[in-house]
C-alpha cells in the first residue's frame, strides 16, 4: 500500500476535514429506532443537493443505544477514458462533484497516476493505493474524516486469477472495516468465472474480523444474480435497505455507455458483533456521468447501532484497543492469514 505521510493523531498534519460534523462524527444516544425512514434519490448535480445527511437520534424513550453514523462514496472515475477534458481536469471535477463536508470516507476505482497526483494534492495525508501495480490503473481509498486517521490499518490483496491487476484495498479503523473492490469485468466465460471466484472470495472476507462492521463498496460489474454467494454468507445490498423517494427515485443504473447500462457499482454491509447496522440513506450523484465518467457516484450513508447491553462493555474496551493499536509495530509488507489460505499485504504507520 502507497501513502503519504500519514498524520499521527490531532497533533499531525491536518486532514481535509476538522473538528465535528453537524449531528457528530461521535456517537448518538438514541431512545431506540431511527428518526424517521431514510431516503434514497437521484441527485442530478453535486453532493450538495442530497439534503438531509445522516439522521439524527431516534425517537423514542428508553432503550438507551449508541449510534454512529459512516457516509461512503464510491464511483469509478474511467481514468483510461477518453474525454474532451484531461484525466486530471476531469480528477478534479469529480472530486468536487461529489465530496460533501460530512463524507467519511471516499473508494475511487481506474484511478490513473495522473488522477492520483490530483487526489495527493487535495488530500495530501490521506489517500492510498496499492504498491505494487500491474496495470495503469488502481483503486484509491481516501480517508476524508479526521476520526479515521488514527489507529487504522490499510492492507491489498491482489487477485491472482485477474488479467486486468483487479485488486482489493482494505482499511479497518474504529470498528469499521471497509473493501474498495474492482471486480474483473466483461462477459466473457472467463471474465464471469474469475468475476465469480472473486465475489467468492469477498463473502469470506469478514471471517477474521470480530466484533466489525464491514463495508465493501466499488465497481463489482456483476450481472444480476452473480451476488448470491455474497448474499448467502450473510451480506446485504444496502441497495435494496432503503426506502424509495417517489419525488427524487434513485437510477436504476450506475454505468451508462450509449443505448447499455447497468447496476454495477454496488455496497454490500455485514455485521461480525453485537452491533447492527442499517443504510439510512442513498443517492446516485448524476452529474459527473458522460463528461467526466461513464459512472454514477454511489453516495450511502449507514447507521450503526451498539445496544445498550452491550455499549458499557463496548466503552470499557475502548482504551485497551486504543492501547492495542498505538503500541503495534510499524511493519511494512506482513503477510496476514486470510480465507482460503490466501494472504494480503497489510500496512500500518509504514509506506512502501
Amino acid at each position: 500500500v502507497e501513502g503519504r505521510d500519514r498524520p499521527q493523531g490531532e497533533g499531525g498534519q491536518p486532514g481535509p476535514r476538522q473538528g465535528p460534523r453537524a449531528g457528530g462524527p461521535g456517537p448518538q444516544h438514541a431512545g431506540g429506532g431511527h428518526a424517521g425512514p431514510g431516503a434514497r434519490g437521484a441527485c442530478p448535480g453535486g453532493a450538495a443537493g442530497l439534503g438531509g445527511g445522516p439522521a439524527g437520534p431516534g425517537a423514542g424513550e428508553g432503550g438507551g443505544d449508541v449510534q454512529y453514523t459512516c457516509v461512503i462514496i464510491t464511483v469509478n472515475v474511467d481514468g483510461l477514458g477518453e474525454y474532451e477534458a484531461s484525466a486530471a481536469v476531469r480528477m478534479d471535477r469529480i472530486l468536487s462533484a461529489v465530496l460533501s463536508a460530512d463524507t467519511d470516507i471516499l473508494l475511487l476505482q481506474e484511478v490513473v497516476p495522473e488522477m492520483y497526483k490530483v487526489v495527493q494534492r487535495r488530500f495530501p495525508s490521506c489517500a492510498f493505493r496499492r504498491g505494487r501495480l500491474t496495470e495503469d490503473y488502481f483503486n484509491v481509498t481516501v480517508l476524508c474524516s479526521t476520526r479515521f486517521h488514527t489507529g487504522n490499518r490499510i492492507s491489498s490483496y491482489a487477485f491472482p486469477g485477474s488479467s486486468n491487476g483487479r485488486h482489493l484495498l482494505t482499511v479497518r479503523c474504529g470498528g469499521w472495516t471497509v473493501v474498495n473492490v474492482h471486480a474483473e469485468s466483461g462477459g466473457r466465460q472467463e471474465e464471469r468465472d474469475e468475476r465469480e471466484s472473486q465475489l467468492k472470495y469477498m463473502s469470506r472476507i469478514h471471517e477474521p474480523e470480530t466484533g466489525q462492521i464491514c463495508i465493501i463498496g466499488g465497481d463489482f460489474n456483476v450481472r444480476e444474480g452473480e451476488d448470491h454467494c455474497l448474499r448467502n454468507e450473510g451480506w446485504r445490498d444496502a441497495w435494496d435497505e432503503v426506502p424509495v423517494d417517489a419525488e427524487s427515485p434513485l437510477a436504476s443504473w450506475t454505468w451508462r455507455r450509449g443505448e447499455y447500462s447497468a447496476r454495477y457499482d454496488r455496497c454490500y454491509v455485514r455485521t461480525c458483533g453485537n452491533d447492527s447496522v442499517s443504510c439510512v440513506q442513498m443517492a446516485t450523484i448524476l452529474g459527473i456521468h458522460a463528461t467526466s465518467t461513464d459512472h454514477v457516484a454511489l453516495r450511502v450513508v449507514l447507521r450503526r447501532t451498539t445496544h445498550a447491553d452491550v455499549s458499557a462493555e463496548v466503552d470499557s474496551m475502548g482504551d485497551e484497543v486504543a492501547q492495542s493499536a498505538a503500541v503495534e509495530a510499524p511493519l511494512c509488507g506482513v503477510l496476514s492469514k486470510h480465507p482460503e489460505g490466501r494472504r494480503e499485504e497489510s500496512l500500518t504507520s509504514a509506506t512502501q
